[in-house]
């Protein structure tokens, strides 16, 4: 970081710091676990800043859904394609860790037709020893109790007399 006479730099100042720009990449794969929680599911996976002033960026843009169909298999009982269930169960997502401003990273995901947003995680630069402006990558697996993003609420309360 360049040295200032008063410690700050130009980007500390600004009221609205740099979001993520891009979504992450995701790469979908198999592994030997029964348990799969993306199944059946279309997920979207994106992250958002938390800068050290304690406010937290914008969202990036959701991923694709990570979703790979199995292949075409047309069942006369149901008339449905019952290959069309996933057949991976964790996925490598790619993301950008932010500039010097950025402390920690929340890394989100929503299913493809639900606007709510969930925490996957909440990582920190420091604890990790992640670098800044570089790709980090985390394996997403089913195996965690995900609590709801209050970014992606919009909260308006009515008073009616």
């Amino acid at each position: 970081m360049a040295s200032y006479i008063d410690q700050f730099s130009a980007e500390s100042l600004l009221v609205i710091k740099k979001p993520p720009v891009e979504a992450p990449t995701i790469v979908p794969f198999a592994t030997g676990g029964e348990n799969n929680f993306l199944e059946d599911r279309f997920v979207c996976f994106a992250y958002r800043y938390q800068y050290a002033d304690g406010e937290f960026s914008a969202t990036s843009q959701f991923s694709s859904p990570a979703f790979t169909s199995g292949t075409f298999r047309f069942s006369l009982g149901s008339y449905l394609n019952e290959g069309m269930l996933n057949t991976t169960n964790a996925v490598t997502i790619s993301y950008n860790t932010g500039g010097p401003l950025v402390k920690s990273i929340e890394l989100l995901f929503k299913e493809y037709n639900d606007p709510t947003i969930k925490v996957i995680e909440s990582l920190n630069k420091l604890d990790l020893g992640l670098a800044n402006n570089d790709t980090a990558t985390y394996v997403f697996e089913n195996q965690k109790i995900f609590t709801i993003s209050l970014a992606g609420c919009s909260c308006i309360q009515l008073n009616r007399s």
